[in-house]
């Protein structure tokens, strides 16, 4: 069964109220919008009831720059929401995410934790948060429970580097501490930089168009159109030979007779009395109605 919703470890002093919140996204009744008369994401207005509308923003804002130049009217239609209230900002990359795959579900328990930060371009920095080794225990412990299904793998995405006595350590020292636990249970745990880093791993992106892209299709198949039956049409006012093997006027066709025509795989051989073609490049004349008749097999068709 894929999922297209983010687990977000949430700790808490009593260890027995941490948990790990779903964030996942709902369609909205009807589009009214992106802000609402007092300059709110209307996509983040569930989260303002629980005083996650700011971090939900953030991650609204982050998604748009990661997806310059492409089609993001999906987005607008879109409700995020959290199952329960959480403090501080580490939940901004699993809001993100949540996003990110409204529009193409994954095969794993996805699970993160960061603060999105700034970033040149398209680039979204993921920066350090607090308690990192106990949001692992807890995912740890939730496997073992079974909220996180054994059958599936499962990613926990962090930053780089986590805080810990105003001291920052590398997560990648506490995978190579935890590794045992981490194989046992199946967890993989991934220090990112970026969110570009996730979207490229979960492969996210291909799913969302490119702006305008659908228009220039479009464009790109009349104008191959026109000009198809420009070249017909072109090639039909072309004079035919009242016999098999008279000449046209400046047009360059022998005066032999066609000994064979064949049609094999799309690609043209045409064999004439005083030499060979293999291609329709390599012909000496114009593609005219009498040789566009041969082609198409209608030799019966030419005087």
């Amino acid at each position: 069964m894929s999922k297209n919703f983010v687990l977000i470890p949430s700790i808490a002093t009593n260890e027995e109220n941490s948990c790990l919140l779903t964030a996942y996204t709902t369609l909205a009744p009807n589009e009214k919008g992106i802000i609402d008369n007092k300059d709110r994401y209307i996509i983040t207005s569930i989260l303002r009831t629980i005083n996650l509308n700011i971090a939900g923003d953030v991650a609204v804002e982050k998604v748009c720059r990661l997806l310059q130049n492409r089609d993001t009217s999906w987005l607008y239609k879109l409700l995020l929401n959290c199952s329960e209230k959480t403090l501080g900002r580490s939940c901004e990359l699993g809001f993100s995410l949540a996003l990110l795959l409204s529009q193409k579900s994954v095969n794993a328990n996805i699970v993160a934790t960061g603060q999105l930060g700034n970033g040149k371009g398209k680039i979204i920095n993921i920066e350090a948060v607090k308690g990192i080794p106990d949001k692992l225990d807890l995912v740890i412990k939730e496997r073992i429970n079974g909220k996180l299904e054994n059958e599936y793998k499962c990613y926990f995405f962090t930053p780089i580097k986590y805080i810990e006595k105003d001291d920052l350590f590398l997560v990648e020292d506490l995978i190579k501490k935890r590794s045992e636990e981490l194989e046992k249970y199946k967890i993989e745990v991934i220090p990112v930089a970026t969110l570009n880093e996730i979207v490229d791993r979960l492969n996210l992106l291909p799913l969302i168009p490119k702006r305008y892209l659908r228009l220039l299709t479009l464009a790109s198949l009349g104008i191959a159109l026109i000009a198809t039956a420009s070249y017909i049409y072109y090639s039909l006012k072309q004079p035919i030979p009242s016999q098999w093997g008279e000449k046209e006027p400046n047009s360059g066709f022998g005066e032999q007779p066609f000994s064979r025509c064949e049609i094999k795989n799309f690609k043209c051989e045409i064999a004439v009395a005083l030499g060979s073609c293999t291609s329709i490049s390599e012909l000496k004349y114009p593609l005219n109605a009498t040789t566009l008749l041969i082609l198409l097999g209608k030799e019966s068709a030419v005087p």
